[in-house]
């Protein structure tokens, strides 16, 4: 580093500072007056197509704002989504927490009110606001009710005021929609009364429905999605929504659209344009909120069209948007729902309408033939969520159809049909919607059977009790008014499933249940290493903590605790003498992704010294005598379990590691004259000692017997030549004494050390027969063997490579410490598992599992993307799979030392 002077130094800073804010004013000033004239000049919308100007409105490859910003750094989400998990941190604590969607879809039309342009009946004299969504009364009545129901969420469709004057084809695209809109009124008193809003934003569906033909109704479309006007109409429209409100406490998340996949007419470049619309406009969204954004959601009719590449709907494809929302009628069950929409995406799931109207109709061509049916509608509706709940895996709950019955549906469409004179349609319709109807829609394709006839085969049948939707009955919330001319509020009278979905959505989180842990003992000086688990029995992931039993943090003693967030932690501690003295209370918290928890406390106990085990008999350094021999060894002091291993040539050929007792028989140990070593470990306190564990040393008992070996060739056919075939296990199974090698390169095996027997000389390799068999081979003194030779046959067997499991790949990792899983793939051999900080490198970890499915992983770097790659040895030959993930920025308390 040069060194400056003083003043040179002041002169540099004061150039740095000056150079830093000209840069700021000029950025702040050029982009505030492209905004303006965005926002202000008409003249600015020609008939050129906005996209294709020098300063396009929305740039597809610039954010509005920048994600990098320092400022927007320090700025955490209230919401986000992690894998298929919503999370959330309300209280701005720091700590996430799962959060379900237990909701209902909000519509509150008061009775001779609609969702058209026209107000109440007699607007000049009618006190109540023109908005229902800024009507305290409204508010006030409903959200009390919804809080009493246990429910946290509800769902607006149509948030968003919908007036667009900027073009003409912006301004067909909201034709006929209604202007009303929520408030910050609407918001504030959500939060009041602890509800969360999903904030629609509606896009007009773009059509009506048409003549017949053999394939159904035909739809008109209005709109041409493709048209980057109406993009760009859209999308600066929903960038106003964002911008009001993304700012209030009471936002969930925001939904976009309302169904409108099902009104394309399998057109696939019309499907393929607004998909691709939904994805820029959940990053206009993204863009706006920066580091702090809300989820994006689209609302999707089923879940048909989802997950298919040449529509432009898989993950890869709407890289932007957060969540899938889905409107689901298939009965009183999802069924296979849940697995359906986990093949097509790893995005979480949203059922965002489900349910049943309350009007059971007896005569579906007499719809008023019926009854009010509460118990099959309450029935429905509570097998519905239990299997949204049950599903979490996937689905972060959902909203039901709907709060109150819309007595505007479907009459209103009729009542001022002819009628030219606003005041006498709006007086037309007002009388129309005096009076609940039991009109809806039943078994029919919408009025339009395929080939002209009904099948129930192909022609729509509604998925109802009933078989039959009754539109005005939907409402888990009957309504009425307290008198004919009466101007309060309606009244809302719970349905029963109002209170079965009240006892559903009480918070009855089962807390997580600890493993048992024993208290421990330990000498001051050593360390004290365990695990601690717990799971949860909704089956949800846990995460855990520990304190002292005063309160006090472990730092205070020294010691730490790793937790993998999977229900799995360690707890270290070189153990120091205490202010809490000789024995030392640790309480360990459980607590689940609902936030529920549990305590366990752990005594331990600073005790006396220990002393590791030591062998007695036989003595090291003696000659063995027999091929079967008994070890003893003294009990040692403390000592919870031994473990006894045998080695010849560095390979290990018995092994006791879980004893208690004091000795073990070894049989068939060789009888060749040649050493062997032993280790004894003892286990106190939960670790493994150093001392006294060997090696100690023996030489074998010997027979004289001649050293013979075994040699050969193992060939496959290929192209109709016979090839070296490596990898092939070979095997001398003799009496009571096996041996075995793998072909090299060139196909050759070679077995020494082998005595005067019979011998069995088998090969093997998963995925492959072996001519012949095997060879009995009498091997006497003196005799001069000959090669064996094998040709190895291929059955035609499927191979897959081992695939990673969890975490769930591209996901963000939540601490430095992770247990990487994978399934056994198909004729996989072994494992051997890297992870870098760039792709093959290995950086962070490097090491062979053998036959082991999974690896724990510590130390991860924070806050960087990691690569992942799992080898699978299949044939003889190693082949990889790749993966990345994102380390969350996460405190590091520091390495863990660890000894054996």
């Amino acid at each position: 580093m040069f060194k400056v002077k003083k003043d040179q130094r002041e002169s540099y800073s004061v150039f740095k500072i000056s150079t830093f804010i000209f840069a700021y004013l000029i950025t702040f000033f050029l982009f505030h007056s492209s905004v303006e004239a965005f926002s202000n000049n008409r003249q600015f919308y020609g008939a050129q197509p906005l996209l294709n100007r020098a300063r396009p409105i929305f740039n597809r490859e610039q954010p509005v704002f920048n994600r990098e910003s320092p400022l927007l750094n320090r700025v955490r989400p209230s919401v986000k989504v992690i894998g298929r998990n919503l999370v959330a941190d309300f209280d701005k604590d720091g700590h996430y927490k799962s959060f379900l969607i237990k909701g209902v879809g909000y519509s509150p039309f008061p009775i001779t009110r609609h969702p058209s342009d026209w107000d109440y009946p007699n607007p000049e004299n009618d006190p109540r606001s023109t908005n229902i969504f800024d009507d305290p009364a409204i508010l006030e009545r409903d959200f009390k009710l919804l809080q009493s129901m246990n429910a946290n969420t509800i769902r607006i469709w149509k948030g968003n005021d919908t007036e667009l004057k900027e073009t003409d084809a912006a301004k067909n695209l909201f034709k006929g929609q209604f202007p009303a809109k929520i408030t910050q009124r609407t918001l504030d008193i959500a939060e009041k009364n602890q509800i969360k809003v999903i904030a629609g934003f509606w896009i007009d569906q773009a059509g009506e429905w048409g003549a017949c033909s053999d394939d159904g109704p035909i739809f008109h479309r209005w709109i041409d999605f493709t048209d980057h006007d109406v993009r760009d109409g859209i999308k600066l429209k929903f960038a106003q929504y964002v911008k009001e409100f993304k700012d209030h406490p009471a936002i969930l998340f925001w939904a976009i659209g309302n169904e409108n996949n099902l009104n394309f007419s399998n057109d696939p470049n019309q499907i393929k344009a607004f998909y691709s619309l939904v994805n820029e406009m959940a990053k206009v969204a993204h863009d706006i909120e920066g580091k702090s954004f809300h989820p994006v959601a689209f609302v999707n009719g089923e879940i048909q069209n989802i997950g298919k590449a040449d529509l432009g709907t898989t993950d890869r494809h709407l890289r932007h948007l957060d969540i899938w929302g889905a409107n689901i009628y298939r009965g009183e069950s999802f069924g296979t729902l849940f697995d359906e929409f986990a093949r097509k995406s790893r995005k979480p799931l949203w059922i965002s309408e489900f349910g049943a109207d309350a009007w059971h109709t007896n005569d579906v061509n007499n719809p008023s033939d019926g009854f009010e049916d509460q118990e099959t509608q309450a029935n429905w509706g509570g097998k519905l969520w239990d299997e949204i709940v049950a599903n979490k895996r996937v689905s972060i709950g959902g909203t039901i159809m709907e709060y109150s019955d819309e007595w505007w549906k479907p009459n209103e469409w009729g009542c001022a049909e002819g009628i030219t004179d606003e005041t006498e349609a709006k007086e037309a319709v007002a009388l129309c919607n005096r009076t609940q109807e039991y009109l809806g829609s039943g078994p029919r394709d919408f009025s339009c059977p395929k080939n002209g006839t009904f099948d129930d085969a192909e022609d729509y049948i509604p998925a109802a009790p009933d078989q039959y939707n009754n539109e005005e009955w939907w409402g888990i919330m009957s309504i009425s008014k307290k008198s004919a001319e009466s101007m309060e509020a309606d009244v809302m009278t719970p349905r029963k499933i109002y209170f079965t979905l009240q006892e559903k959505f009480e918070d009855k989180n089962q807390p997580p249940v600890f493993d048992s842990i024993e208290d421990k003992t330990v000498k001051v000086g050593d360390i004290l290493y365990f695990r601690v688990q717990a799971k949860d029995p909704e089956k949800t992931s846990v995460s855990i903590s520990a304190e002292l039993g005063s309160g006090e943090p472990l730092s205070k003693i020294g010691a730490r605790l790793i937790d993998t967030r999977r229900g799995l932690a360690v707890f270290a501690w070189r153990v120091v003498p205490t202010h809490l003295g000789n024995v030392v209370p640790i309480k360990f918290t459980a607590t689940d992704k609902d936030g529920s928890s549990s305590t366990e406390t752990v005594l331990i106990t600073m005790a006396a010294s220990t002393k590791p085990a030591k062998m007695i008999s036989p003595v090291s350094g003696s000659t063995l005598v027999g091929s079967t021999v008994e070890f003893k060894w003294d009990p040692g002091v403390g000592v919870d379990k031994y473990q006894f291993y045998v080695f010849r040539d560095g390979r290990k050929i018995f092994f006791n590691t879980k004893t208690t007792k004091t000795s073990v028989v070894v049989n068939n140990l060789p009888q060749d004259g040649k050493d062997i070593k032993v280790y004894l470990w003892s286990k106190i306190n939960g670790r493994l000692t150093d001392g006294n564990s060997g090696p100690y040393v023996y030489k074998t008992s010997k027979i004289a017997q001649p050293s013979q070996q075994v040699y050969g060739e193992v060939t496959e056919e290929l192209n109709g030549k016979l090839v070296p075939k490596r990898g092939v296990k070979v095997t001398a199974m003799g009496k009571g004494v096996r041996g075995s090698v793998y072909t090299g390169k060139d196909g050759m095996y070679k077995i020494e050390h082998l005595f005067a027997q019979t011998w069995t000389i088998t090969p093997s390799l998963e995925g492959y027969t072996f001519t012949p068999e095997h060879v009995d081979l009498e091997i006497s003194e003196g005799e001069i063997l000959k090669p064996i030779n094998f040709v190895a046959n291929k059955l035609n067997t499927t191979l897959k490579l081992a695939e990673m499991i969890s975490p769930e790949p591209g996901s963000t990792l939540m601490s430095r410490t992770i247990e990487f899983e994978w399934d056994q793939g198909i004729g996989v051999n072994q494992y051997y598992l890297f992870v870098g900080t760039s792709l093959g490198r290995s950086n962070i970890y490097r090491k062979s599992t053998g036959q082991n499915t999974s690896a724990m992983v510590l130390d991860i770097p924070p806050g960087k993307s990691i690569y992942v790659r799992l080898w699978s040895n299949i044939d003889g030959r190693w082949k990889k799979n790749d993966y990345t993930y994102i380390v969350a920025e996460v405190y590091d308390p520091g390495k863990l030392r660890r000894s054996r």
